[in-house]
């Protein structure tokens, strides 16, 4: 069962969906999933918080208690620009929340986004700052697009010549034995209006 809040940051409504899920509701292909990274994304290998470094969703979720987390932009008459800073700001808010719940529960969460924590990744020689490294969701083999039409009804659109008419990203609290504390916190959460 997921539930909706709608918040405002900067004028834009995002829609944020959330819920408690176990493993066996995932899809997951980690082989599939990290050759396309290994073939279409730029932070292959060289990113601390991709493939091949990260954990996959077998070693991070089973036996765990989780939380997925959809934030939703509707961009149906956005420019490419338009689009870019929605993704960013999406990125920041989903980011910032797993930081929350971190520092105040000193839980792990997977976010929406490659590792962002230094301007220049040092993963070859050992990473620099592992407390605050991030993982992102997309390389831990969780097929994302299959996970979040059948966990929360919602359908992933890809950039092509226009953008999609709606933005989505999702993240994971990996919350454990905090799960109903979280979710009920979740609940009552308010965002400042401007990240």
């Amino acid at each position: 069962m997921s539930f909706v809040k709608t918040i405002k940051i900067d004028n834009t409504a995002v829609e944020i969906k959330f819920g408690e899920y176990k493993y066996e509701d995932l899809v997951i292909d980690i082989e599939r999933v990290r050759n396309y990274c290994r073939e279409g994304c730029p932070n292959f290998g060289v990113n601390g918080g991709c493939p091949p470094f990260s954990p996959t969703a077998n070693q991070l979720l089973k036996d765990k208690n989780f939380i997925l987390v959809i934030g939703k932009i509707n961009t149906t008459d956005y420019t490419k620009d338009e689009f870019k800073e929605a993704d960013k700001t999406l990125n920041k808010l989903l980011k910032s929340i797993g930081l929350m719940f971190k520092e105040k529960y000193g839980i792990e969460f997977l976010s929406p986004e490659h590792c962002t924590e230094c301007d220049v990744c040092t993963i070859h020689e050992g990473c620099k700052k592992s407390d605050k490294r991030t993982i992102s969701i997309t390389g831990t083999g969780i097929m994302l697009s299959e996970t979040i039409e059948n966990l929360f009804h919602e359908k992933l659109e890809w950039a092509n010549e226009k953008p999609p008419s709606k933005l989505i990203k999702i993240m994971c609290i990996i919350s454990d034995n905090l799960t109903e504390k979280i979710l009920e916190e979740f609940k009552n959460l308010s965002i400042n209006n401007k990240l």
